[in-house]
């Protein structure tokens, strides 16, 4: 069965990792052909944090900061430069991962969504991934687990 347009296909599901939960968000269906082939390089932004209380999980305060910057990104999403693959947050890491077509886009981007806003302590990684390999293999993980 295939999603209609109008149809939601986020999949919310959990992990557990070293004893602790870890909560991915990610869209079940892979974008559009021509997106898929645009955009070759996978970008993982991290943001470790103290996970030892809350059951690994950020604090209130802290995760509404995480959530301006996820929001930050997205409201400046760089037209078809961008796509975000997953979400996931839990045992100290918060990771917000997307494909984009460069590096140099990517950097670009962020910079420019970011400007005016407090520093985050993030760091952004950068991995070849023409394939989208990542993402198809998350996908699989959860499939049929919803």
């Amino acid at each position: 069965m295939t999603a209609s347009p109008d149809e939601e296909t986020g999949v919310i599901g959990r992990v557990i990792e070293h004893d602790m939960p870890v909560i991915y968000s990610f869209d079940s269906n892979l974008p559009v052909p021509e997106m898929l082939q645009s955009l070759g390089w996978l970008a993982v932004v991290s943001w470790k944090y103290d996970g030892s209380t809350n059951n690994g999980m950020p604090p209130q305060e802290l995760n509404q900061r995480m959530i301006l910057l996820e929001s930050s990104i997205e409201e400046h999403a760089w037209g078809s430069q961008l796509y975000r693959a997953y979400g996931r947050t839990g045992n100290g890491l918060k990771e917000l991962v997307y494909y984009t077509s460069s590096q140099e886009t990517f950097l670009q981007g962020i910079n420019a969504a970011l400007t005016g806003i407090p520093v985050f302590p993030i760091n952004i990684t950068f991995y070849a991934d023409a394939g989208w390999e990542d993402l198809k293999l998350l996908q699989s993980d959860f499939a049929g687990k919803a």
